[in-house]
Parts: C-alpha cells; sequence; structure tokens
C-alpha cells in the first residue's frame, strides 16, 4: 500500500513537472506567448536540398509554412520598426539555419530589405547551406575584432537579401 501510494505521489509530480510540448497550444498556454509558425521538419538529408525557397525546389508545404510565416513576422513589422526576429535553440541540427534562410528568402520576396546575420560562432552554417566559398577572417568575425560593418556584408544577386556571414564569404 506505501509503495502503490509513493509510486502515485511520483507518478502525479512528474506529470506536473515534467514540461511536455506536444503541439504550438502547448507553448501558448505554458510560456504565455504567440506561436508565429510552424515550419515541417525535413528528415532525410535528401529532402534538405527541397527544403530551401531560394533553390526554387522547395515542397508545397515548405513553401507555404514560410510564406505563412513571413506573412505574420510582416505584419508584426508593421507594429515595430526596424523589426528583428532571432532564431535559436539549444539543440544542434534543428533547423535554425533552414528557417532562418526561408525567413530572408519569404520576406525579401514580399519587397523587405533583409540582412541575414549568422552568429554561430561555435558552428557557422549560413555561409554553408547558401553554398558561399568562406575564408578564414571576415563577417561577423571580423565586425566583432573591429572592422566596419559594411565592409563585411555580402550582396549577392543570387538572393534577394544580404548577408553577414559568421566568416568571410564570397559567391
Amino acid at each position: 500500500l506505501i509503495g502503490f501510494l509513493l509510486i502515485s505521489i511520483v507518478v502525479v509530480l512528474l506529470n506536473f513537472f515534467v514540461m511536455k510540448v506536444k503541439n504550438a497550444e502547448d507553448i501558448e498556454n505554458k510560456i504565455d506567448t504567440m506561436v508565429l509558425g510552424e515550419i515541417p521538419h525535413a528528415t532525410a538529408t535528401n529532402e534538405r536540398e527541397k527544403s530551401y525557397l531560394h533553390t526554387g525546389k522547395a515542397n508545397q508545404g515548405f513553401v507555404e509554412s514560410n510564406f505563412m510565416l513571413a506573412a505574420v513576422l510582416k505584419n508584426q513589422a508593421n507594429k515595430v520598426r526596424p523589426y528583428k526576429l532571432i532564431v535559436t535553440s539549444t539543440i544542434a541540427a534543428e533547423g535554425k539555419s533552414t528557417t532562418s534562410i526561408n525567413t530572408a528568402t519569404a520576406l525579401s520576396d514580399m519587397g523587405y530589405k533583409v540582412l541575414l546575420v549568422d552568429l554561430d560562432l561555435k558552428k557557422p552554417n549560413i555561409a554553408k547551406q547558401l553554398e558561399l566559398k568562406t575564408v578564414s577572417l571576415g563577417g561577423i568575425e571580423a565586425v566583432l575584432m573591429g572592422s566596419d560593418l559594411r565592409q563585411n556584408i555580402m550582396r549577392d544577386g543570387r538572393f534577394g537579401f544580404d548577408i553577414l556571414p559568421c566568416v568571410r564569404a564570397t559567391s
């Protein structure tokens, strides 16, 4: 009887303290914030190319979800100027760079001037995903060391947005 009671208490406490997120509504309820959008996850490596809007090969689910997110951001940006969006997570390979690239693409397609900044100093990925050639010093690293910001921003005609990679990049 005491063992059953202890197990019941542990189960109740675990359900109370362990936060599991099953859907957007769970996030909104548990941390009292609005979810701006949901992006489908590309699980297989061969799906990655299809998950980038700028390649023109993205599947319809990615295109629709990213443009829906961009429309919500456009609505929010009309309320606050200048508008900054940070995509972050503590988990690797979760889609932060892909989401950032696609959001930049969608917003620039809607006519916004966009600067995509890669601030991942540990494992920079934006230049790699955009297939930009990189050299050892430049980009945000150089800016942090005192270099002029404007000299490190990339303007590449293939993309509708400007890029400040973590490391120096060339197209």
